[in-house]
């Protein structure tokens, strides 16, 4: 009869298996990270350390290597990465001079005293420019008479030779007509100083108006000075920032861990088929022994 094979220990095979799976990720790393060359340079993987890896019970159960990806740039890639450092360095230094700069003027505030003071216009009331109307109603109304003035006193003397006396019927009917043409006169001098008014009311807001665009403008060009120089400190700050490198990612193999337990539990049926087998032939002899050992 052949006996049954000893079943292997599952930690002996575990420990088998892991070393091979173990190796096999190494050699992936190995293969799938390889070596790069491009004109812009190149970058190489090289194994620089050992690094310890523990078991359960905390003991060093082997080493694994650590990567290290070095990238060299070519000549020309390096003469301007080198210029982009020395340019945003300068870029840094010039910020920081701003900052300095900065601190002095903002140390106080920005200067209005020189511009052209904001208009202060009054509300708008009947009585405003009504001094310069009224010279203008007396003055046109003074022109219009001395035409007028000597037309009646014709007329007067026209109506005194016919003998009319005033206050007769027709002597009436020339002096009403004369105070309307009067009467006229004045209304056009009346309308005319009206105008005047508003001519020079609407002067004032127009200059008014003006001043202040003029006043906004120079509030804007003291603003813009007193501000440039943030603007400036943001553009420079911006151009110093570092340039963050860009690596290509790692190909990292994965390491199929052992199936302990499946490892157990094969084992285990393994000793019990080989002990049902050997139960099986001892009870297959035995019988063939009853059968040739006759009973007393």
């Amino acid at each position: 009869m052949v006996s049954q094979p000893t079943p292997t220990d599952p930690y002996v095979t575990a420990k088998a298996q892991g070393g091979e799976n173990s190796l096999a990720a190494m050699y992936n790393a190995i293969i799938g990270n390889p070596n790069e060359v491009n004109p812009f340079g190149q970058s190489t993987n090289q194994v620089t350390s050992q690094i310890p890896v523990y078991d359960r019970d905390g003991k060093i159960a082997g080493y694994a290597p650590q990567f290290t990806k070095t990238t060299t740039l070519s000549p020309a890639q390096q003469g301007l990465l080198d210029l982009e450092n020395k340019t945003k360095t300068q870029a840094g230094t010039t910020a920081n001079q701003l900052m300095s700069n900065m601190q002095k003027t903002w140390s106080k505030p920005m200067d209005t005293s020189k511009m052209r003071p904001w208009s202060n216009i009054p509300q708008y009331s009947p009585q405003q420019f009504s001094d310069e109307r009224g010279r203008v109603e007396k003055a046109l109304y003074g022109r219009m008479m001395e035409k007028i003035a000597p037309q009646q006193e014709a007329e007067n003397v026209a109506l005194a030779n016919q003998g009319l006396d005033p206050g007769g019927h027709g002597y009436g009917t020339v002096q009403k007509t004369q105070a309307d043409v009067r009467g006229s006169a004045a209304n056009d001098a009346i309308l005319a100083g009206g105008q005047e008014q508003s001519r020079m009311w609407s002067d004032l807001l127009q200059a008014a108006s003006a001043g202040d665009a003029q006043r906004g403008q120079q509030y804007q060009e003291a603003l813009s000075q007193y501000t440039t120089p943030a603007q400036l400190w943001a553009a420079f700050t911006s151009g110093a920032s570092p340039t963050i490198p860009q690596f290509q990612g790692w190909n990292a193999p994965s390491t199929q861990p052992v199936n302990i337990a499946g490892l157990i539990a094969n084992n285990d049926k393994m000793k019990s088929d080989a002990a049902a087998a050997t139960n099986a032939g001892i009870f297959g002899v035995a019988g063939d022994l009853m059968k040739i050992i006759p009973f007393v």
